[in-house]
């Protein structure tokens, strides 16, 4: 068995666990993230199954992913100045994407500068997340 297989096992898991969770809004948001994640590869399977070039579905699904879990980062950051930068940060973040793929990196490649920015911004706002973690110590 392919490893990517297990990770398209994990992932439809994962969502199946998500349905169980719905009325949570932050489990919503990532109930679609895992959606639209086992579409975009689905997609991409059917596509490297044809011998045509997939990136594209990976450079839409980098937007929309960003956007995702951004929305998640927001509803747990509680610093008004980080949630606002969360906010400000997702369309500054689909402008950055689209002057990649403008300028740096083409339509069929994948999209590896706009997925590190990526990157980078989820780990900032997770740091700022657990910021605002409450801990309740041994008393």
């Amino acid at each position: 068995m392919k490893l990517t297989y297990i990770y398209y096992i994990l992932l439809v898991a994962c969502f199946i666990n998500s349905l169980y969770f719905l009325h949570n809004n932050k489990v919503k948001v990532l109930a679609i993230l895992l959606f639209l994640s086992i579409l975009t590869e689905l997609l991409a399977e059917i596509n490297i199954y044809k011998k045509v070039n997939y990136y594209l579905y990976y450079h839409a699904f980098t937007l929309v992913e960003y956007a995702l879990i951004s929305g998640i980062m927001y509803q747990c950051i509680r610093n008004k100045l980080f949630r606002n930068l969360v906010l400000i940060s997702i369309p500054l973040f689909a402008v950055a994407c689209t002057l990649s793929l403008l300028f740096l990196q083409d339509i069929k490649q994948m999209p590896s500068m706009s997925g590190g920015l990526e990157g980078t911004l989820v780990i900032v706002w997770c740091l700022r997340a657990f910021y605002d973690i409450d801990v309740e110590g041994p008393e």
